[in-house]
């Protein structure tokens, strides 16, 4: 679980988001009472709104980051962090076109909004994401991710358990 928050915490300090005053709980720059975020499959986030958390040069095969192994391709991963506290973290996730092993820290429902991924998970089930289409997978799960477009762009909400 430490290893879980403390990727909650990378991507919202990545994202330079205040600490609220109650309960440890971290606030959002975009996510506001009595107001929607609104996300369209197709229509990507502008790329001035995502901060780039990969470290200067990208990821190579063989390093690690956020729980994934880079397999195949020069990663460069960005986000924009919408919500979070000290178990949820919301918003949106883009990398390029690459392969990685990733082990899940937390579980997570995602909507493809630009670009197509195929995703292998441990029983073998493969599946390629195009926009609009969702996955929802539990924490401790291990999946081969691959971005198949130049880069793609998901919302994700993710929950610590």
């Amino acid at each position: 679980m430490k290893r879980s928050l403390g990727l909650m915490l990378l991507l919202v300090a990545a994202c330079a988001l205040d600490p609220a005053e109650s309960e440890g709980q971290l606030s959002s720059a975009l996510l506001e009472q009595g107001r929607m975020t609104i996300y369209a499959p197709g229509k990507a986030v502008p790329q001035q709104e995502l901060t780039v958390i990969t470290p200067p040069g990208g990821l190579h095969p063989g390093d690690s980051f956020l729980g994934g192994t880079v397999l195949e391709g020069n990663l460069e991963i960005a986000v924009r962090i919408d919500y979070a506290t000290d178990k949820i973290t919301a918003g949106i996730f883009q990398v390029n076109r690459g392969k990685v092993r990733i082990f899940f820290p937390f579980t997570e429902h995602m909507t493809m909004l630009k670009g197509e991924i195929t995703l292998t998970d441990e029983s073998g089930q493969t599946h390629t994401f195009v926009e609009g289409e969702s996955y929802l997978v539990k924490q401790g799960s291990t999946i081969v991710w691959e971005t198949k477009t130049p880069y793609m762009q998901k919302t994700f909400f993710n929950v610590v358990e």
